[in-house]
């Protein structure tokens, strides 16, 4: 996600003091970690010359499952005033799901020495 300036610290005080204590008790919510950009590099292989740019912010939340996105305390965390108010200043927002497949041996070896 990438608030506008003018925006960006209204958008991270949403974040922390209301979208994550409500996202945490959703069940079958597990975690979730947030990231801020440091640096991007972005290389097109395909013909297309737009000009792509990274998020601002990256959140990764991990679930039970995407069931969980059906729960009535899912709704009611995503559906407030002020999340409207906050969504609406966003110049930029994505959101993906994916599922885990597995982490490389040699990383795991290397974090055990």
């Amino acid at each position: 996600m990438t608030p506008s300036p003018e925006s960006d610290q209204q958008f991270n005080k949403w974040y922390d003091d209301e979208h994550i204590p409500m996202l945490s008790v959703v069940p079958g919510w597990l975690s979730a970690k947030r990231f801020v950009l440091c640096a991007s590099i972005y290389q097109s292989t395909g013909t297309t010359t737009a000009a792509r740019r990274a998020p601002k912010y990256l959140a990764v939340h991990e679930l039970e499952n995407v069931q969980v996105f059906d729960k009535s305390e899912y709704r009611a965390a995503t559906s407030t005033p002020w999340r409207t108010e906050v969504m609406e200043s966003l110049k930029e927002k994505q959101r993906s799901v994916m599922e885990y497949v597995g982490q490389l041996d040699e990383f795991a070896d290397a974090t055990q020495k």
